[in-house]
C-alpha cells in the first residue's frame, strides 16, 4: 500500500513535469487535461505524510515537493488553470522536473 502510494506521488509529478505541448498533445482529450493534472497532483500530495513518516525521501525532495504544492496552489488561486501554458505554470514544470532529477540522482526508482 504504501508503495502504491509513492508510486501515485511520484506519478502526478512527472505527468506535472512534462511540457505543455506535451501534455495538450498526448493525454486523452476526453478529459480537461489541466483538471486532471492538478487533481491528480493534489490528491497524490495528500499521501505525502505517510510516505514522510517511513523515511523514503530526503529532506531536500521533501521541500521541492512542498515548495511545488504551494507553488501549483498559487497558480490555482492566481492564474487558474485556464491558462496552463502560462510562464507561471511553466515554472511549476521546472520544479517538477527539479524534484525528478533530485530523485534519481539519489537512487530512488521511479
Amino acid at each position: 500500500m504504501l508503495q502504491n502510494n509513492f508510486k501515485s506521488l511520484f506519478d502526478a509529478i512527472k505527468i506535472m513535469s512534462l511540457s505543455y505541448e506535451f501534455q495538450k498533445n498526448n493525454l486523452p482529450k476526453y478529459a480537461d487535461i489541466e483538471d486532471e493534472i492538478v487533481s491528480d497532483f493534489e490528491n497524490s500530495f495528500s499521501l505525502l505524510p505517510q510516505i514522510v513518516e517511513n523515511k523514503m525521501l530526503s529532506y531536500k525532495a521533501i521541500s521541492m515537493i512542498l515548495r511545488l504544492y504551494n507553488k501549483v496552489e498559487w497558480c490555482v488561486r492566481n492564474i487558474g488553470i485556464d491558462d496552463f501554458g502560462n510562464e507561471e505554470w511553466d515554472s511549476v514544470r521546472k520544479i517538477a522536473n527539479d524534484i525528478i532529477d533530485l530523485l534519481q540522482s539519489e537512487g530512488v526508482d521511479l
